[in-house]
């Protein structure tokens, strides 16, 4: 049977994290990330590991590097405020390497367990 998480945790400096689920034994095979900081600022992405990819709502832009890239309107200017990318899936873990963090940013996450 599927299993599905959501959840929502505050990211506060760059580096390696472990993001814990409530759910220990979910296994995710996928995630969706999301970050929204204003009605026309959200960004999302997808990561199963193997294949990552994000946009912005705001710029209509996107890659295939990283699994969210947010980029904010800072005085007239775009600017990435926050970056990352999930590196691996454990029992109850999802592993995410956040590159960016210039500002303390809530980031939402569905994983998936199929």
């Amino acid at each position: 049977m599927s299993k599905v998480e959501f959840k929502r945790v505050l990211v506060l400096s760059t580096g390696n994290k472990i993001y814990v689920l409530n759910d220990d034994t979910l296994i995710p095979d996928e995630v969706v990330l999301f970050v929204a900081t204003a009605t026309d600022e959200t960004s999302a992405g997808f990561s199963n590991v193997t294949h990552t990819f994000t946009g912005s709502s705001k710029y209509q832009d996107e890659n295939t590097t990283y699994t969210v890239t947010h980029y904010r309107n800072i005085g007239g200017v775009k600017t990435k405020t926050f970056e990352a990318t999930v590196t691996g899936f454990a029992a109850g873990e999802i592993y995410v390497n956040v590159s960016t963090c210039t500002e303390n940013t809530y980031l939402n996450y569905v994983a998936y367990e199929s």
